[in-house]
């Protein structure tokens, strides 16, 4: 019976509360609700970017070459085209330097060389004139004319043009047993 006479009060009492409001307070809590949603999917959209660039990061295929370390993000193939598509970053662990592809060779489980036409872009525009200690730089390879659903590359061979100052310090870094997604 308590709870019942508890319950009859509350809700005689919300009732109350909400017809008593008048609409310049409804209005002003519709603002307040409109901004707060927005800030929400601005929220959002920073955590989706903060979770991809995690990713990005935590890659598994690395190699490293003179305090540089190279990571792979996605192998995606064109099941029409034949062409497959390398993404990456690389990380300067060491001294300030400059960066630019050069050249990339792949080969296939059954022994056909696949070679990069395009060469190999790092950054934006292809080079990179100052490669800071501890800030990643996206590279990409892209391979025409390749056999459509290849599993696999069994090694994968980037070069890139690199200078320390005036002296020539460039890399080279091999990746094995790539799996390729076709789509």
């Amino acid at each position: 019976m308590k709870k019942m006479t508890f319950i009859l009060a509350l809700a005689i009492f919300c009732i109350s509360f909400i017809s008593g409001q008048n609409s310049t307070d409804i209005q002003i809590k519709d603002e307040i609700i409109s901004v707060l949603k927005n800030r929400v999917e601005i929220l959002e959209k920073e955590i989706e970017y903060y979770k991809e660039t995690l990713d990005l990061l935590n890659s598994s295929m690395t190699a490293q070459d003179q305090d540089v370390e190279f990571k792979i993000n996605s192998v995606i193939g064109n099941s029409n085209t034949g062409q497959i598509v390398i993404e990456g970053i690389l990380i300067n662990n060491g001294v300030l330097r400059s960066i630019q592809g050069w050249q990339s060779n792949a080969f296939d489980p059954q022994g056909n060389e696949i070679r990069a036409l395009s060469g190999v872009s790092v950054g934006a525009g292809g080079r990179i004139a100052e490669l800071h200690n501890d800030i990643p730089a996206k590279f990409s390879v892209i391979f025409n004319n390749t056999i459509p659903k290849t599993p696999m590359l069994r090694a994968l061979t980037i070069k890139f043009y690199s200078s320390l100052g005036i002296y020539s310090a460039d890399l080279s870094v091999m990746f094995r047993n790539i799996p390729i997604e076709w789509k």
